[in-house]
């Protein structure tokens, strides 16, 4: 079975977000997997089947070789996003300690207080949510996460922003060695006498030895730069469509229980994460296409997560939607290591907006969408009507 060409699919390039429903559908439908030939050259898996198999099969599809498109050639590789199997799992094991559901469940109180926070700085009932509310929110709540100032809000936002750009154009910026070095001055004045997560990581241990001092600093990077984005977005799909949909609200605030499934709805249905790239480690074949060791391989969260094969009307956000077994938060042992603090501040947000909130578009101005690997709307006008009560 033969590769379609896509010479044209840049996942960087202005506008590729805007109306991607119909490109992922093309992905799909393909003969084999799709290939582009950007970047040095790329299959595309877009089908949910093809998703799976390559999440499932991490010694074939390998993380090591880096993650981006094109690769990343201004910082060292990402701990544990990055690193392959078997010190994969050692790196993995030290990282999510404090992100397990019983070390996020207590955060939800400093997660709302940060919401009421922003909501009550509103000062105007026309505004752009995302960067009044979506934006801030995950950057708030991983400098509290970690013990920073929210202050370092900016600054931080700036550099991860910094980063994705020299990741598309291959222009360095010096963010990644500035983003090093702030990690690396969270680890210095800090003791490893802690619970929280930076003691823990400085205690951590992989095959049977201590971290090194810039394995530490790598690992505050990598969950500094995984947190702000993919929950923004998502938030922001979210209220996009709910804004739409105000019978979608209205039974969110009848049945509150719903919350809890319609956050992974929101995950599947935004995929923040949109695309995301493998090395083939020897040949094989998937879906009919022969692959060779040293392949790049793109996986397209966003055309597998709706796949109608896999999601029944996978365009529609239905908040009550099971099973939902989708990729929004990848699958296998790279799964997202933070997805239960992402599901808390997607509740606890949306919870405290539609309490105070009706929600509605802005017919005079218009949204508009990040590009690259992780895309979604950085733009959001809307018109707030305050509830009474």
């Amino acid at each position: 079975m033969g590769n379609a060409l896509f010479d044209d699919f840049d996942i960087h390039k202005a506008g590729s977000r805007e109306n991607a429903e119909c490109v992922w559908a093309q992905l799909r439908d393909a003969p084999g997997l799709a290939h582009c030939d950007l970047y040095g050259g790329f299959h595309i898996a877009a089908r949910y089947a093809d998703m799976k198999a390559v999440l499932m099969n991490h010694g074939l599809f390998a993380s090591g070789a880096g993650i981006t498109l094109p690769p990343a050639t201004t910082r060292s590789r990402h701990i544990p996003a990055e690193i392959d199997q078997p010190l994969h799992k050692d790196y993995r094991g030290v990282m999510q300690r404090t992100l397990m559901p019983d070390r996020v469940a207590p955060m939800e109180p400093a997660v709302r207080e940060i919401v009421t926070q922003l909501l009550d700085a509103f000062t105007s009932t026309r505004l752009d949510l995302f960067t009044t509310l979506a934006r801030p929110l995950p950057v708030y709540v991983m400098l509290q996460f970690l013990g920073l100032p929210r202050s370092d809000g900016p600054m931080i936002d700036t550099l991860v922003e910094d980063l994705h750009a020299e990741v598309a154009s291959g222009v360095p910026r010096g963010a990644g060695p500035r983003l090093t070095a702030y990690a690396e001055d969270v680890i210095r004045n800090r003791t490893p006498d802690g619970e929280d997560f930076v003691s823990t990581v400085m205690r951590g241990e992989v095959e049977g030895r201590t971290l090194t001092f810039d394995e530490q600093a790598n690992m505050v990077r990598q969950v500094l730069i995984g947190a702000f984005d993919t929950t923004s977005l998502t938030l922001a799909s979210a209220v996009w469509w709910l804004a739409q949909n105000p019978a979608d609200v209205r039974r969110l605030r009848d049945e509150p229980a719903l919350m809890n499934t319609a956050t992974e709805e929101m995950v599947r249905f935004a995929s923040a994460s949109t695309y995301l790239r493998r090395t083939v480690t020897d040949d094989a074949v998937l879906s009919g296409t022969s692959l060779h060791k040293g392949d790049h391989v793109l996986l397209a969260f966003g055309a597998a997560n709706r796949d109608p094969s896999t999601f029944k009307d996978p365009d529609t956000l239905v908040l009550d939607r099971k099973p939902n077994p989708h990729l929004g938060f990848g699958m296998g042992v790279h799964r997202c290591i933070g997805s239960h603090l992402a599901k808390l501040q997607l509740r606890v947000a949306l919870e405290e907006l539609l309490n105070r909130y009706d929600l509605a578009p802005d017919p005079d101005e218009a949204i508009a969408f990040s590009t690259g690997l992780g895309q979604g709307i950085i733009r959001l006008p809307l018109i707030l009507s305050r509830r009474a009560g």
